[in-house]
């Protein structure tokens, strides 16, 4: 096969030093620009998801009060209507948590938590979470008992788990 030798090695010198000097330093500024826009995205993510956890965690504190007051017991009716309260703020928290997971994700610092989970349970609470939405545009979903032919628990990352699920619902 053809072989290229190098037979002599002279500075670049005139329009093309410049040109090559010019692209570099193009390439280390958006380079750099990159890493500041990157930096600033997870600071606002960051800030926005404390911004929104705050209230939401005192809707759902709220919410729970009202489930648990003795004095004063709801109705069926009402805990009802407290219960997806909280159900859709537990929802809203956890897309939270996925937006944040994706800044994780992009950063290369997503720890995954391996746990025995119940696949009855993970399906459970997928099934209460995308409920009303399932009914909102006619759609019904159905709790197949088929625990005699699942594991009792799997090995897994709960949190992932349960949200590979609604993303597939």
């Amino acid at each position: 096969p053809p072989t290229l030798e190098v037979v002599s090695r002279r500075p670049v010198e005139g329009p093309v030093e410049g040109t090559v000097v010019k692209e570099m330093a193009k390439a280390i500024e958006a380079k750099e620009k990159a890493k500041a826009a990157r930096i600033a995205k997870t600071e606002f993510l960051s800030s926005v998801s404390h911004e929104l956890r705050t209230p939401l965690n005192a809707v759902m504190g709220f919410s729970q009060v009202l489930e648990r007051d003795r004095q004063n017991p709801l109705t069926d009716k009402q805990r009802n209507a407290v219960g997806h309260i909280r159900g859709g703020g537990e929802h809203l928290l956890n897309l939270i948590n996925d937006i944040l997971d994706l800044a994780w994700i992009e950063s290369g610092k997503l720890a995954f938590v391996f746990e025995n989970v119940s696949p009855v349970d993970v399906i459970e609470n997928v099934s209460i979470l995308v409920g009303s939405l399932a009914e909102e545009h006619n759609i019904n979903l159905e709790m197949v008992d088929a625990q005699d032919q699942m594991s009792s628990y799997i090995r897994a990352d709960a949190t992932r788990l349960q949200q590979v699920l609604l993303n597939l619902l």
